[in-house]
């Protein structure tokens, strides 16, 4: 009867749901494996990286369809599913932004230096945490820098704010790496609406998380 059509409906919804998810899990996974390998491609401080990373520079805050000079080392390689290739649009997908933010960003970071900034050992909020000055009870201007990352409308108000971060983690007195790949893959999701909403989650927590780590350092000392 009609209760049972309801409930097909029902059931077909959430199937369709989530397909959705694990689609959006696997691009997610393929954007993370995709700058995993480009990092560890320019890793090594040698003259012919040191020119690419350079070049990424230039695509600093630009659009990636815009930033023709960085396709050979953003865009070479990059599996078709991430592209809107065969699908008649005409602009980034939000995978090659994830991309293109992730690998200009680790430019960004490397400038000037020969310091590996990239590590699976800490996340980007953990290392954002780490700039506070553990004396401001308020958090400061860093605080409200994250406060700002996490509450971006969007992918490029994401990378505009991360852009600022970067900045202040190569300024730092001590070299404050953290995972890029994992980065681009955050930077993917948060153009999704639940991905959004994890990711916001998860940064916060690594936030906070590094907030009370750094308390217990400081009671250790005392």
């Amino acid at each position: 009867g009609k209760e049972r059509i309801q409930q097909t409906e029902a059931v077909q919804k959430l199937g369709q749901q989530d397909s959705e998810v694990n689609g959006m899990d696997d691009t997610a996974d393929a954007v993370y494996r995709f700058v995993k390998e480009r990092v560890a491609a320019l890793q090594t401080d040698d003259p012919q990286n040191r020119a690419r990373l350079a070049i990424l520079r230039r695509g600093l805050g630009k659009d990636p369809a815009d930033s023709v000079e960085v396709w050979s080392i953003s865009m070479a390689g990059i599996p078709d599913r991430l592209t809107a290739r065969g699908s008649g649009i005409i602009k980034a997908t939000d995978a090659e932004w994830a991309i293109h933010t992730a690998l200009t960003l680790y430019a960004l970071h490397r400038q000037g230096s020969s310091a590996q900034v990239n590590t699976a050992d800490r996340s980007f909020a953990s290392a954002i945490r780490l700039l506070m000055d553990p004396s401001d009870e308020t958090g400061g201007p860093v605080k409200r820098r994250f406060d700002a990352l996490v509450t971006s409308e969007s992918i490029t108000e994401v990378g505009n704010h991360a852009r600022g971060i970067v900045q202040l983690l190569r300024a730092s007195d001590r070299p404050l790496a953290f995972d890029y790949p994992a980065l681009a893959r955050d930077i993917y999701l948060y153009g999704t609406p639940n991905g959004r909403r994890a990711v916001r989650l998860r940064w916060g927590q690594d936030f906070f998380r590094g907030e009370m780590e750094n308390k217990g350092e400081d009671h250790k000392e005392e």
